[in-house]
């Protein structure tokens, strides 16, 4: 559901819902010590592939400026693979659920 959801927002260009799909993801994520936002989530993910994208949705977010979802929505398209191969000692959600 929070997949979908973040594609929705992708697709309509709403970077406030796209961060709040996102920022929901990690209180599950890591409930005990969630990132305190994208730049927090960037550095946890540790991938490039969601570096640029996560940062421009931060500017979008941070500065109320337009944004377009597409980068963000085509790095997020494989995010279950790439979280199996980033995962650290607590059990990350599947994006799915």
């Amino acid at each position: 559901a929070i997949l979908a959801g973040l594609q929705s927002a992708c697709r309509q260009n709403d970077p406030k819902a796209a961060r709040q799909h996102l920022m929901d993801w990690c209180l599950m994520a890591w409930p005990k010590a969630p990132p305190r936002g994208l730049i927090g989530l960037s550095e946890r993910l540790n991938n490039a592939r969601f570096t640029a994208a996560l940062q421009d949705l931060d500017r979008a977010c941070s500065l109320n400026v337009p944004w377009q979802g597409d980068a963000l929505a085509q790095a997020f398209i494989t995010f279950p693979a790439v979280v199996k191969s980033t995962k650290t000692s607590e059990d990350l959600p599947d994006l799915y659920d």
